[in-house]
């Protein structure tokens, strides 16, 4: 049933107020979170935990005839007693609920020491298939004029490279012709080295720098090297 519900602690009068297509199911889950001890509304659990099973009774409050209407009935309850002493809800958004919730430095530090040391992806590494796909899924892909723009506007400001100055070596390099070296195959750029290859003139440039071979993706051994003199344009 489309309904408008109330769960109330019959002990001292307080309730939370909610909506659902099918209330019995609804009903069902909340006092699964609530004996599990981990329902969304903080208020209703420590009085659920303070006071017990026995101490609440689950009850429809209002039927709504139009589902798209459900939202707006529960809104109007709400507006009625939301942020009074004796309603538990914590948002008066009937499509946010946690919107306005703010954590308190004790549920924060709580949090933060239960993250601490959390290693659920540390020393994963991607399969080759999988670098490949995320490879050639990215192959291409530009960001929309909008997307640019909130990027440009974001970076206003910060010190990223601010003041950097480009030397003459790292000028000279960047007209320098480079060879790789397990196909002895040469170009006038990093440019042109990245474009042949497929890949990103950064990845170039870093495998030069440190004069080592690719370790990752599928280019992983080719092994990029200045040559002296460049080559003629």
């Amino acid at each position: 049933m489309t309904s408008i519900y109330q769960i109330t602690n019959q002990t001292n009068g307080h309730f939370y107020i909610g909506s659902s297509v099918d209330a019995q199911r609804r009903f069902m889950i909340h006092r699964y979170h609530l004996r599990n001890g981990s329902h969304h509304c903080q208020p209703l659990q420590r009085a659920w935990t303070k006071y017990g099973d026995q101490a609440f009774s689950f009850e429809i409050i209002e039927a709504v005839d139009d589902r798209d209407k459900l939202a707006d009935a529960e809104g109007r309850w709400l507006a009625e007693h939301h942020g009074k002493p004796y309603c538990y809800n914590v948002s008066r958004d009937t499509k946010a609920l946690w919107r306005g919730l703010r954590h308190t430095p004790e549920s924060r530090a709580k949090m933060s020491e239960a993250n601490k040391g959390n290693k659920a992806r540390l020393g994963h590494k991607n399969s080759p298939e999988h670098r490949e796909k995320i490879s050639a899924a990215m192959k291409g892909k530009r960001k929309s004029p909008e997307h640019a723009e909130k990027i440009r506007k974001r970076m206003i400001g910060t010190s990223y490279a601010k003041g950097r100055v480009v030397t003459d070596e790292e000028r000279a390099k960047r007209g320098r012709a480079v060879i790789e070296l397990t196909t002895g195959k040469e170009f006038i750029s990093v440019a042109h080295a990245a474009a042949c290859f497929g890949l990103q003139r950064a990845n170039v440039v870093r495998a030069l720098r440190g004069d080592r071979p690719l370790m990752r993706g599928p280019h992983a051994g080719l092994h990029f090297r200045y040559l002296a003199p460049p080559l003629p344009q």
